[in-house]
Formats: structure tokens, C-alpha cells, sequence
């Protein structure tokens, strides 16, 4: 305890020898320096509530946005897959079609996968309001895009399940590429360049904080 008493002394005897030498003009230097420094602190507290106020809402919310096309983009490659696995008596019960035929009970169980998972889609209606006060108005138009592909979706298997298209072979095909997958079929690359243009606008702003994977050599 004397040893931290004398060394407190001493400290404090060569603070006041050093203060002592100083001039005025040496005052004034140190002075702007604390005042710089003042400044420079308070520059940097304002940086960081901007980031947590302003900033990281806005991070969030691009994760949110590319999120939810995610997992509405696996909700139309599901309703759009070519072999499908169905309980056609789930499907009578779920839309009250006891006398519904089994093929029909197939197609309209596509529309069966987006009606068991509105709280997905509902999310993705949210978040299409919720973005246009943070980005760009554009990003709407990417909502609306994979909206009208569902709707599309939809729409097809209500005419077949009514029968409509079976008075035209060729309309039915038509419908047909609306409800199945092909590889490169005009619905894959157009919902292929929807996640492409948000994922390019959107990931830039959270990307920087995200884990760089590291691949295992084997």
C-alpha cells in the first residue's frame, strides 16, 4: 500500500514539474487537442447511433426481404414439382370436394401447398409494404413479379379442376407448363432473375457481417 501511495506521489510531482514548463501558447495547443478529441468522440458516438437507429433496421430488414424470397421461391418449385406426393382424401377434406377425382385432387394439391403455407406468403406481403420505406421503389415490382407467378399458378389449377381446359388440348398444355417444372421453362428463369436482382441489391448491405464459409479439405 506505500509502495502504490509513493508512486501516486511521484506521478503526481512530475505532472505538476511538466505543467509548470508550460506556456500559454502550450495551454491553448492542449486546449484544441481536447477539444479535437471532444470532437472526434462525439463524431463517433453519433456514428454509432446512427448505425444501431438507422443503419441496422435497415440491415435487418434487407436479411428479412431475402429471406422470405427464399422461401417463397421453394414454395413454387414444391407447387411446381414434377413428382408429387399427395393424400387425395386430405385434399377433398382440406377444400370440401368429397366427389373430387383423384388426378384432379393432383393439381389442385399445388394450390393445396400455397394455401397450408399462407403465414409464408403472408410474411412476403408484409415485407413488400415494409421495404418500399427503406430501398428503392423498384424492389416492389420484384414482389409483384413473384406474386402474379403464384397467381398464375393458381389460377391454372382452378380452370383445370373446373374442366375448362380439357375443351382444348392445346390450352391445356399451355396450362400444364404453368403447373410443371422444366428446368429452364420460362417461370424458372424469370423467378431465377427476380432472387438474382434482389440478392445483387440487398445483400451488399448485411454481406460484410456474414460468416465466410470455409471449406473442409478432405
Amino acid at each position: 500500500m506505500d509502495f502504490v501511495c509513493c508512486v501516486c506521489d511521484k506521478i503526481v510531482s512530475l505532472f505538476n514539474l511538466i505543467w509548470s514548463f508550460l506556456t500559454d501558447n502550450d495551454m491553448k495547443v492542449i486546449e484544441l487537442g481536447l477539444i479535437a478529441w471532444g470532437c472526434y468522440i462525439a463524431y463517433k458516438g453519433l456514428k454509432t447511433w446512427r448505425e444501431q437507429v438507422i443503419e441496422q433496421p435497415k440491415i435487418e430488414l434487407a436479411r428479412d426481404v431475402v429471406e422470405s424470397f427464399y422461401n417463397v421461391k421453394d414454395l413454387i418449385e414444391r407447387a411446381r414439382c414434377t413428382l408429387i406426393s399427395f393424400d387425395p382424401d386430405e385434399i377433398r377434406k382440406y377444400y370440401s370436394l368429397p366427389e373430387l377425382e383423384d388426378r384432379l385432387c393432383g393439381h389442385l394439391h399445388r394450390k393445396f401447398i400455397f394455401d397450408t403455407n399462407y403465414d409464408v406468403i403472408d410474411k412476403f406481403q408484409k415485407l413488400r409494404n415494409k421495404s418500399k420505406t427503406y430501398y428503392s421503389k423498384e424492389i416492389e415490382d420484384c414482389f409483384m413479379q413473384v406474386i402474379s407467378i403464384i397467381n398464375r399458378i393458381n389460377s391454372a389449377v382452378s380452370q383445370i379442376i373446373q374442366d375448362v381446359a380439357f375443351e382444348d388440348r392445346d390450352f391445356y398444355k399451355e396450362l400444364k407448363k404453368v403447373l410443371i417444372n422444366n428446368d429452364n421453362d420460362e417461370i424458372n428463369m424469370k423467378l431465377q432473375n427476380i432472387v438474382n436482382e434482389v440478392e445483387c441489391n440487398l445483400k451488399p448491405l448485411y454481406e460484410t457481417k456474414a460468416i465466410k464459409w470455409k471449406k473442409f479439405k478432405r
